[in-house]
């Protein structure tokens, strides 16, 4: 049975620069993942701004691979359900929180997150 607790990792702190002005278009987070036996899933993943979870659930159902490899989550017109200034993404609050759950009914599964980066995609305006 699946369990009703869930551990979510935030991962912020990622140093990035948007040119002053410039509107942000897109979020995409690569998060390096897997799980041991291929039964662990996305419980959660969430943006964060400021160190709190905002807009869109990017979770799914897919099992999370038994080798190591980047998941992505988000993409170049995916502001996940919110609207972001470039302070937003520069802040060290910024990042991506993810929680994994187990979907097998006896045994154990362990979930690994080994990094993850982001991508900014923004547009500025032509004078």
């Amino acid at each position: 049975m699946d369990t009703t607790y869930y551990d979510s990792l935030q991962l912020t702190s990622f140093g990035l620069t948007v040119p002053a002005g410039a509107a942000v278009v897109g979020i995409q987070f690569d998060v390096l993942l897997n799980s041991d036996a291929g039964l662990g899933v996305d419980e959660s993943v969430k943006a964060l701004r400021n160190g709190a979870p905002v807009g869109a659930d990017h979770s799914t159902s897919t099992p999370w691979p038994t080798s190591i490899t980047y998941v992505t989550y988000g993409g170049p017109t995916d502001t996940w359900g919110t609207t972001w200034l470039a302070t937003d993404v520069e802040n060290g609050g910024f990042g991506i929180s993810v929680a994994p759950r187990y979907t097998g009914t006896a045994g154990n599964d362990r979930a690994h997150i080994a990094a993850a980066r982001a991508t900014i995609f923004y547009a500025t305006s032509c004078d």
